[in-house]
């Protein structure tokens, strides 16, 4: 039997370490909005072009994305400094990029 991996010595050091997580976040949240650049929406052909990079499965559970009831979600969090651009967007559920909103990729 395959031995488990043990990334933290206890739950005390998980904590800490998603702890110091939550607070690098925090620190680029506020550097981020101290630059004032705003949210853009994209256009149609742009949400298309999204959708079509996953053949229209959410990137977060790989379900499949029917109707125009999906979210184009930043890769690299807008408020965490991810740019405006089609190569930091994927296509998910709303219900999971809800989910995953509050997390940095590391986090989630």
């Amino acid at each position: 039997m395959p031995q488990a991996i043990r990334l933290f010595e206890s739950p005390e050091q998980f904590a800490d370490h998603l702890r110091a997580l939550r607070a690098k976040r925090r620190e680029r949240k506020i550097t981020v909005r101290a630059t004032g650049i705003k949210r853009r929406s994209l256009r149609p052909s742009q949400r298309g072009a999204v959708l079509a990079k996953t053949g229209s499965r959410c990137h977060i559970c790989g379900g499949k994305i029917k109707g125009k009831e999906w979210s184009a979600d930043h890769v690299f969090a807008h408020s965490q400094g991810g740019q405006h651009v089609l190569d930091n967007y994927l296509p998910a559920h709303n219900l999971c990029n809800t989910y995953r909103w509050f997390y940095g990729a590391e986090e989630f």
